[in-house]
């Protein structure tokens, strides 16, 4: 079995859906989860899950952290700045990964479906993917020097792949989505596994209905033996799943 570790930090109040990422964590035994935060952990001890460790600092101590990895000044005023550190986690983490096959990030306001099989039924691990994903919300990368190095590797591209001119301004370049790393990841032609296994939900309405849909198509529903489950209506017919 492959090793596979997330890397999430999150600093100021947790949101009120957080317990419900947690649950849907903790049922992911393969993944093991690391979250940094400033806030009171002790309230989810009694969640009693293996694979999830917290590590309790300041947000002012994690931006010490990620300055000690380079040697120029960076920018990181604000927790919302790490949307654009997060393809250096396994760099910038690299000693809390050791031992792991592979390293990712993802946002706590999702709830998640079983991460491990679904790379096992699309062969992730067979096919010796260098990464998965396109968006914020969940990436997975092989942990390997050449991988983990990858973002240093936009330099001379354009301004906004350039990992010193991101990590030296204030702006939000998005650095991790499609305009970001995905180019880079492109132009070494490394391997990866992209499509979209997910459903986002459009919270202002009440049903379960993506953007851009003007009718609900499907219905989630949680138990404890299976985990998150969706019943979808395509093309007039049911499908039962367990999203990603």
């Amino acid at each position: 079995m492959k090793k596979i570790r997330l890397i999430i930090p999150y600093f100021g109040k947790l949101p009120k859906f957080f317990p419900y990422f947690l649950l849907t964590a903790k049922r992911n035994q393969k993944i093991d989860f690391l979250i940094y935060t400033d806030q009171n952990i002790d309230q989810f001890e009694i969640l009693n899950a293996e694979n999830i460790e917290f590590k309790t600092l300041s947000f002012d101590d994690l931006r010490k952290k990620v300055q000690s990895k380079f040697d120029f000044e960076i920018s990181l005023k604000t927790p919302y700045k790490l949307c654009d550190y997060k393809v250096a986690y396994g760099f910038i983490f690299e000693e809390e990964l050791k031992g792991y096959d592979y390293w990712g990030f993802c946002d706590t306001d999702v709830l998640l479906g079983d991460i491990y099989q679904f790379l096992e039924e699309h062969s992730f691990f067979e096919n010796d993917y260098s990464r998965y994903g396109l968006l914020g919300h969940l990436q997975i990368f092989k942990n390997s020097q050449e991988v983990n190095h990858i973002f240093m590797s936009g330099q001379g591209l354009n301004y906004r792949l350039d990992f010193h001119n991101i990590f030296t301004s204030e702006q939000n370049f998005i650095f991790d989505e499609a305009d970001g790393i995905q180019k880079i990841f492109e132009k070494n032609n490394f391997k990866q596994l992209q499509d979209k296994f997910f459903d986002d939900i459009d919270i202002s309405h009440f049903s379960f209905r993506e953007y851009g849909e003007n009718e609900p198509k499907r219905y989630y529903f949680w138990s404890e033996e299976n985990g998150l489950e969706s019943i979808n209506l395509i093309d007039g017919n049911i499908k039962v799943n367990r999203p990603l």
